[in-house]
């Protein structure tokens, strides 16, 4: 969690061991090699002839990234929509796969071709079997809902194969999911809402194809894992006031009403003075929304006494780049990210060194797919290796990926909580 920097202060404090250090020179060679990866090899090899036999030789061997290629230079296929309206998130996910492939062993890293099926998903059938049929060991793709709903309808996979979309598909041999979808986010969220013991949920969303999807999906997922909905509401997203609309929601107006008649009984003899109180059959708020409405919608559920309330959204709700002044207004807001989008320190400090080919994609959302393009490359490289039902373990840019025997590749991301308007890492406490 520390940066470069301030590990090389820590070194130097007087009461600092040589075990000590060695544990510090390890973070070091994580955090400044971090994602090219024959450098991190040769560090860490350096690193264990210096320290030999120390405690951390177990971490330092785990930290090695294994070598891609068979002794026979693997050959993958690359599927991607580079001419179609996806075009920034294709090349991002190409520049990410690249770069850590550019960084890796020459004798050893696999060949790429890549194949451009533009917007014609209908055919991803035909570049695929165009793919196998030129060697391809490995297809890695295509990237995109539909066209892994076109490929799995109509292709058989003949060779291993990474599939960048839904997974909401009939599984089938060599066929891997990565789930790139809302839906899959939204799970998610209450997936930690319930593990922390919240039962009662508020559900808002604004009233577009991909947030109503997302709150259907955390509805039924919710009621699947034994959460209750309170309420669904929608949200005006072209109002800038929602005074109303919360005060209903969190039961302000009916207890106002309540007031009202009772002192309307009581007459002005006895006047009654009530403390503002939500209703008490709620432990957290799922806001489905784009940012600034959400940045308008935050404060207000504040005002209106709920501010306690957690308040889960999906990561559109930051840009990349941090802005303290304007999110302010989401503080509180718990999402979930990938730690190439949310870490600034260790593995994802970004040095001079590790800054080529990746700055043009920093502090934009499509930096996510620059980061699932250098797992993709990771993730390539396991799987022809993993023998059927093995199950693995792979901590990347973009979340801890673990197979499951059905072939989906779960990516658990971090969890992190608006503070001063800094997104920082949120470690609940986990109800038994």
């Amino acid at each position: 969690m520390l940066s470069f920097d301030e590990l090389g202060l820590l070194k130097q404090q007087p009461d600092m061991t040589k075990d000590d250090i060695a544990w510090i020179d390890l973070a070091q060679v994580s955090s400044d090699a971090a994602w090219q990866l024959e450098a991190l090899r040769r560090d860490l090899d350096n690193w264990s002839a210096d320290y030999p036999g120390h405690r951390a030789t177990a971490i330092a061997t785990a930290l090695r990234p294994a070598l891609c290629a068979s002794p026979s230079p693997a050959s993958i296929a690359l599927l991607l929509p580079m001419t179609s309206p996806f075009t920034k998130a294709a090349s991002a996910f190409h520049d990410g796969f690249m770069h850590l492939h550019d960084g890796d062993r020459p004798a050893s890293r696999p060949l790429v071709s890549l194949y451009d099926f533009g917007e014609d998903t209908e055919s991803i059938g035909d570049v695929y079997r165009t793919a196998v049929e030129a060697g391809a060991d490995l297809v890695i793709g295509p990237l995109g809902r539909d066209a892994v709903s076109n490929l799995m309808a109509h292709s058989t996979m003949t060779v291993p194969t990474l599939l960048l979309g839904s997974d909401n598909t009939p599984k089938a041999p060599n066929a891997f999911f990565v789930d790139l979808s809302r839906r899959s986010e939204a799970q998610s969220l209450v997936t930690h809402a319930r593990s922390r013991g919240l039962k009662h949920a508020l559900v808002l969303y604004t009233l577009t194809q991909a947030t109503k999807a997302a709150a259907d999906a955390a509805t039924q997922a919710w009621q699947d894992q034994g959460g209750i909905i309170t309420d669904t509401v929608i949200v005006d997203s072209t109002r800038s006031d929602f005074s109303e609309m919360i005060s209903r929601m969190l039961g302000l107006s009916q207890a106002e009403e309540q007031t009202k008649t009772l002192q309307s009984v009581l007459t002005d003899a006895l006047p009654i003075t009530v403390l503002p109180r939500i209703r008490q059959d709620l432990d957290v708020i799922f806001l489905f929304a784009d940012q600034n409405t959400a940045r308008l919608l935050k404060p207000q559920i504040d005002f209106h006494h709920a501010g306690k309330l957690p308040i889960y959204s999906q990561n559109a709700v930051f840009t990349g780049t941090p802005d303290p002044v304007n999110d302010l207004d989401l503080e509180g807001i718990l999402f979930s990210d990938m730690p190439w989008f949310v870490r600034r320190t260790g593995r994802f400090e970004r040095s001079d060194n590790t800054l080529t080919g990746t700055a043009r994609y920093q502090g934009s959302g499509i930096d996510r797919l620059f980061a699932l393009g250098m797992d993709a490359y990771r993730l390539g490289c396991q799987i022809p290796k993993s023998p059927a039902n093995s199950a693995w373990r792979y901590v990347g840019a973009s979340g801890t990926f673990s197979l499951q025997n059905d072939g989906i590749i779960q990516r658990h991301p971090d969890w992190v909580i608006f503070r001063q308007g800094i997104p920082e890492l949120f470690a609940p406490v986990i109800a038994r």
